[in-house]
């Protein structure tokens, strides 16, 4: 447990690396700016520091999951800190009609991106504990009787990139941030840095769009009454975003309000307005409130959108053929699961579909254009394990394939 002067628990390093590869989705960085950056985010972002269980343990991990007749890989896997605080509270708000780009001619982007394309090999750098998955897939419920009458077109959005020196001056001028923006080395390129170093307010963006604010805060335990409601915390983190340059005015959806008493803070976390399922972590907007609403840190991925078009969708059977035959992206919304077998290093499974419906996915072109591209997905339960004293193991989770005509996605 944490020491009560310092209310912090350190969280092992390879963990910490984990949700920092997580979060900024790149290849490994330099150890010496590695270092660096993991003192910063204990100091600064508190909530990094709760221990986890000693059994595997995901939080809205993503993996590429991969027939075992094909070359093993490593996975995918995204996720959030807040994950692991204790108290959940969950509160959607209906937010402002946002107005998009009217719909350009069908498929007016030419080809898609894949759901993998743009990302580094070897799982873009965020790769998860190294292990693979072999599912066997069936269906359930209602679909047994066939599928769901879905629509034939769906909207694919571009979205634009602004990682550049101008959009973090302007943005740090918004904070108050007087320090000038810098290039700072980052992997095989650079990230964008507005940092006085004086341990006081700085800015960074990275290359892949995600954007951080933060500054020192004194972490302490709290009872619940000495922070914002809900609802007043979704308002400040929702004026901050907006009004600091974060994401533009009207387009943010539904809020999750996370309590870390422990640390005497509130973190509310966005996803867009449009389109309201987005499967992938990003684009988010992640506000933390500690005491007297004071801003500890504010972080976004998020890109505006420049065009939309309707793409033609593909039958469903189609790509339910991709999942079962192991090409589908896994998702698992699992708190707890167990490991692989010591002796094949293989997570087997036996995964029941009962439910498909289309929802996007954030991916990216190989000249770095994001798009969010429609994509069926397929939900139900899997029973993996049953070889440890536990036995089998039932959780929800995810499997997405693309949804567009396979004529218009990049194979």
């Amino acid at each position: 447990m944490s020491n009560m002067a310092d209310k912090r628990e350190r969280i092992p390093d390879a963990e910490l690396d984990d949700r920092l590869t997580r979060a900024l989705a790149a290849p490994e960085a330099d150890p010496t700016f590695r270092a660096h950056l993991r003192r910063k985010v204990m100091e600064q972002h508190p909530a990094a520091g709760l221990e986890q269980p000693e059994k595997w343990r995901a939080s809205d991990m993503t993996r590429v999951e991969r027939h075992s007749a094909q070359k093993p890989r490593r996975s995918i896997s995204l996720g959030r800190v807040a994950a692991a605080v204790a108290a959940v509270a969950v509160l959607a708000v209906v937010a402002a009609k946002l107005i998009m780009p009217a719909p350009g001619p069908v498929a007016e982007f030419g080809t898609l991106p894949g759901l993998a394309a743009g990302l580094p090999p070897e799982g873009g750098g965020a790769g998860g504990p190294g292990y693979e998955f072999e599912f066997t897939y069936g269906l359930g419920g209602a679909l047994t009787s066939g599928w769901p009458k879905l629509q034939d077109k769906e909207l694919a959005y571009k979205l634009r990139a602004e990682f550049t020196e101008a959009r973090v001056a302007a943005l740090a001028t918004k904070l108050g941030i007087t320090a000038p923006v810098v290039r700072e080395e980052w992997h095989d390129g650079y990230l964008l840095a507005a940092d006085p170093g004086d341990n006081g307010p700085s800015l960074r963006m990275f290359p892949g769009g995600y954007t951080a604010y933060s500054q020192p805060y004194d972490a302490e335990e709290l009872p619940r009454s000495a922070l914002p409601s809900d609802a007043r915390a979704i308002e400040i983190a929702r004026n901050w975003l907006v009004n600091n340059g974060f994401v533009p005015a009207g387009t943010l959806g539904a809020a999750t309000v996370i309590e870390d008493l422990q640390n005497g803070s509130l973190y509310v976390r966005f996803k867009p307005a449009e389109p309201a399922d987005i499967v992938t972590i990003s684009p988010f907007g992640n506000v933390q409130i500690t005491k007297g609403e004071k801003i500890a840190y504010g972080s976004a991925t998020w890109f505006p959108a420049v065009g939309t078009s309707k793409y033609p969708l593909r039958p469903v059977a189609d790509a339910w053929e991709q999942v079962r035959a192991g090409l589908g992206i896994l998702d698992w919304h699992a708190i707890e699961f167990p490991g692989p077998s010591a002796d094949d290093n293989l997570i087997t499974g036996q995964a029941t579909v009962d439910k498909v419906r289309v929802a996007w996915y954030l991916t990216f072109a190989s000249d770095g254009t994001p798009y969010l591209v429609p994509v069926y997905a397929f939900s139900g339960t899997v029973q993996v394990g049953g070889g440890g004293d536990d036995g089998p193991t039932t959780l929800p989770f995810q499997v997405w394939a693309p949804a567009a005509a396979s004529q218009h996605v990049q194979q």
